[in-house]
Protein backbone atom coordinates (compact mmCIF):
# COMPACT_ATOMS: atom_id res chain seq x y z
CA UNK A 1 0.00 0.00 0.00
CA UNK A 2 1.55 3.28 -1.28
CA UNK A 3 1.71 6.57 1.15
CA UNK A 4 -1.64 7.91 -1.27
CA UNK A 5 -3.83 4.71 -0.62
CA UNK A 6 -2.72 5.07 3.32
CA UNK A 7 -4.77 7.76 3.82
CA UNK A 8 -8.29 6.03 2.39
CA UNK A 9 -8.18 4.10 5.18
CA UNK A 10 -8.39 4.11 8.64
CA UNK A 11 -7.27 1.92 10.94
CA UNK A 12 -8.81 0.75 14.19
CA UNK A 13 -7.18 -0.51 17.29
CA UNK A 14 -9.11 -3.90 16.99
CA UNK A 15 -7.37 -4.14 13.31
CA UNK A 16 -10.12 -3.51 11.05
CA UNK A 17 -9.43 -1.66 7.95
CA UNK A 18 -12.39 0.48 6.86
CA UNK A 19 -12.65 2.44 3.76
CA UNK A 20 -13.06 5.93 4.29
CA UNK A 21 -14.99 6.60 1.09
CA UNK A 22 -17.18 4.22 1.73
CA UNK A 23 -18.09 5.76 5.80
CA UNK A 24 -18.56 9.43 3.93
CA UNK A 25 -20.53 7.85 0.95
CA UNK A 26 -22.95 6.31 3.86
CA UNK A 27 -23.14 9.15 6.69
CA UNK A 28 -23.62 11.15 3.50
CA UNK A 29 -27.40 8.98 3.33
CA UNK A 30 -27.97 8.99 6.42
CA UNK A 31 -27.87 13.15 6.58
CA UNK A 32 -30.65 12.81 3.55
CA UNK A 33 -32.17 10.53 5.25
CA UNK A 34 -32.73 13.09 8.13
CA UNK A 35 -33.87 15.32 6.10
CA UNK A 36 -36.22 14.07 3.70
CA UNK A 37 -37.80 11.14 6.11
CA UNK A 38 -38.53 12.73 9.04
CA UNK A 39 -40.53 15.96 8.09
CA UNK A 40 -41.73 17.41 11.21
CA UNK A 41 -39.59 20.42 11.05
CA UNK A 42 -41.03 21.33 7.46
CA UNK A 43 -44.48 20.46 8.78
CA UNK A 44 -44.51 22.90 11.77
CA UNK A 45 -41.92 25.55 10.74
CA UNK A 46 -45.04 27.71 9.38
CA UNK A 47 -46.94 27.41 13.39
CA UNK A 48 -43.71 27.98 14.64
CA UNK A 49 -42.82 31.63 12.61
CA UNK A 50 -46.45 32.44 13.42
CA UNK A 51 -45.46 32.31 17.31
CA UNK A 52 -42.49 34.09 16.99
CA UNK A 53 -44.17 36.80 15.40
CA UNK A 54 -46.94 37.37 17.94
CA UNK A 55 -44.35 36.40 21.38
CA UNK A 56 -41.36 38.35 22.43
CA UNK A 57 -40.60 34.88 24.13
CA UNK A 58 -40.51 32.58 21.43
CA UNK A 59 -37.94 35.29 18.83
CA UNK A 60 -35.65 35.48 21.50
CA UNK A 61 -35.96 31.81 22.13
CA UNK A 62 -35.45 30.77 18.44
CA UNK A 63 -32.22 33.14 18.29
CA UNK A 64 -30.86 31.64 20.98
CA UNK A 65 -32.16 27.85 20.33
CA UNK A 66 -32.77 25.81 17.44
CA UNK A 67 -35.45 23.21 18.32
CA UNK A 68 -35.19 20.19 16.07
CA UNK A 69 -38.05 18.56 16.17
CA UNK A 70 -37.18 15.79 13.50
CA UNK A 71 -34.53 14.19 16.33
CA UNK A 72 -37.20 12.48 18.79
CA UNK A 73 -39.22 11.11 15.53
CA UNK A 74 -35.67 9.28 14.60
CA UNK A 75 -34.98 8.11 18.21
CA UNK A 76 -38.08 6.87 18.67
CA UNK A 77 -37.51 4.72 15.09
CA UNK A 78 -34.80 3.59 16.66
CA UNK A 79 -36.03 2.81 19.61
CA UNK A 80 -38.65 0.66 18.51
CA UNK A 81 -36.83 -1.06 16.10
CA UNK A 82 -34.05 -1.87 18.84
CA UNK A 83 -37.19 -3.41 21.23
CA UNK A 84 -38.52 -5.23 18.36
CA UNK A 85 -34.91 -7.18 18.61
CA UNK A 86 -33.90 -5.93 14.97
CA UNK A 87 -29.82 -6.36 15.06
CA UNK A 88 -28.29 -2.97 14.15
CA UNK A 89 -27.15 -3.47 10.85
CA UNK A 90 -30.28 -4.81 10.26
CA UNK A 91 -32.33 -1.14 10.93
CA UNK A 92 -34.00 0.43 8.16
CA UNK A 93 -32.12 3.16 7.86
CA UNK A 94 -28.44 1.64 8.21
CA UNK A 95 -30.27 -0.95 5.32
CA UNK A 96 -31.06 2.02 3.44
CA UNK A 97 -27.97 4.22 3.88
CA UNK A 98 -25.79 0.97 3.14
CA UNK A 99 -27.74 0.34 -0.03
CA UNK A 100 -27.37 3.34 -1.79
CA UNK A 101 -23.99 3.60 -0.62
CA UNK A 102 -22.14 0.95 -2.35
CA UNK A 103 -22.89 -0.56 -5.37
CA UNK A 104 -26.09 -2.51 -4.81
CA UNK A 105 -28.40 -0.65 -6.94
Amino acid sequence: MNHLESLYIIQFKRNINVDIEKVIAHEIIHVYQYTSSFFINAYVKEPITRLEENSNFFKQYNKVFYTDLNAPLKVGLYNVQYLLGVDYYDLLQEKEADYYSSNHF
